[in-house]
């Protein structure tokens, strides 16, 4: 009986293994055949990507022949940079969850954007704003910053830095392109343009979100007074976006 038992007991063994071993090839040639099929999705994807983004630019191309300074909205701007033959390196100051830095690499072809924010939690008596955030709620927004610029590999780069901070690691004349978009009370808004002015090469583009003036619920700001006196003492011609609630503007230096 021992024998016999023991006779069962082995063959049950080789079958168990005999499936176990069948059910891992079929899962292997499933997983290959779906990362293959994953694959090919994302390439389609980035293709059409690429067709919708060369068919905008030809439109916006079209447009600025005539009015060169009309944008919509700051969702043309890295379109605007192509056209302006802008093509070096630039910098976003404050980034959030990284969704405009996604932006301005999916349609500018520069050879980098550098992300510069904080991601830090300030006194509400240094800056009241909406986005002045529990330092719990910096972390996840870093996080998804991070996970969202991945995909442009070394063309993003970023640097977890206040704007002051961030602005002395560029060298002068530098950089084809500087948006701000961190503080926005008066104060900040003319510290930034200070810091980052010098920053950007003759032809190059500086230029920032919100431009905006008050207490909003959201915070208060002073872009529009900065910006005014900025563009009112280098004589550089302002451009504003057509968006009604939240524009940005931009100067060409020279």
């Amino acid at each position: 009986m021992t024998g016999i038992r023991s006779k069962l007991v082995g063959g049950m063994r080789r079958q168990l293994r005999s499936l176990t071993q069948s059910v891992l090839e079929s899962h292997e040639a499933f997983s290959a055949e779906t990362r293959k099929r994953l694959d090919e999705v994302e390439a389609r994807s980035r293709d059409l990507e690429r067709q919708m983004i060369s068919l905008a630019e030809s439109v916006l191309s079209s447009r600025w022949l005539d009015s060169p300074s009309l944008l919509a909205s700051r969702d043309e701007a890295g379109h605007w940079l192509n056209w302006l033959g802008l093509s070096g390196e630039g910098v976003e100051v404050g980034v959030f969850r990284g969704e405009y830095s996604n932006q301005i690499l999916r349609t500018w072809r520069c050879t980098r954007l550098t992300s510069v924010d904080p991601w830090r939690e300030f006194p509400a008596s240094e800056y009241l704003d909406a986005c002045n955030m529990t330092q719990a709620e910096h972390e996840r927004n870093y996080e998804a910053a991070r996970a969202t610029l991945a995909r442009f590999a070394s063309r993003s780069s970023i640097l977890r830095l206040t704007s002051s901070e961030a602005s002395v690691r560029f060298a002068d004349g530098s950089l084809d392109f500087v948006y701000l978009d961190a503080q926005h009370h008066y104060e900040a808004i003319k510290d930034d343009i200070n810091a980052w002015l010098p920053k950007v090469k003759r032809g190059g583009v500086l230029g920032g979100h919100d431009y905006l003036e008050g207490q909003l619920p959201s915070g208060l700001y002073g872009v529009k007074r900065a910006v005014h006196e900025f563009v009112e003492h280098s004589r550089y011609d302002l451009v504003v976006t057509r968006e009604p609630d939240w524009p940005s503007w931009y100067v060409v230096v020279d």
